[in-house]
């Protein structure tokens, strides 16, 4: 009895998943304020931005960063909500906030399974500390066009 329960459960009471996708419940939201003062930066921008980020319910906390003429503001969401959609709510709350016309905003969602929300192939080419950068970047040429034109068979 125990074994037919195990391989009942086994093929059709327990959920298959597969790969199931990585989500990083991170969003950031970064840009520029070219005034040369990172206190004015803080204060005119990033801290308005990370207040109003912070008071989404979506956000669990926010960290925010200012440099001489621009700020970053990394929102940390709360289980079940997508670094896509935290990215759209850094957008939608800056839209509605009073930050200055020469402050420019763009957001980054953060996909683990992808490099710059883009490419989900990452491959690095390396060698023996004596490898020249010249040498190493003719490997990667090779690769590059084996991954551009699979279907053509190189002589080895």
């Amino acid at each position: 009895m125990i074994l037919a329960f195990g391989v009942l459960s086994y093929l059709f009471l327990l959920p298959r998943e597969g790969f199931p996708s990585v989500d990083v419940p991170v969003s950031i939201g970064a840009g520029g304020y070219f005034v040369d003062d990172a206190e004015r930066v803080d204060e005119e921008v990033a801290q308005p931005l990370a207040e109003a980020v912070l008071a989404l319910p979506e956000v669990e906390s926010v960290q925010s960063f200012s440099r001489e003429s621009s700020f970053s503001v990394i929102a940390n969401l709360e289980t079940g909500t997508t670094s896509a959609e935290g990215a759209a709510l850094i957008e939608q709350v800056a839209a509605r906030i009073d930050l200055p016309e020469e402050a420019e905003l763009f957001t980054q969602a953060i996909d683990a399974a992808k490099f710059l929300e883009e490419y989900d192939l990452l491959i690095g080419v390396y060698g023996s500390p004596d490898t020249s950068a010249e040498q190493l970047e003719a490997v990667a040429k090779e690769i590059v066009g084996d991954i551009a034109h699979p279907d053509i068979e190189r002589a080895a």
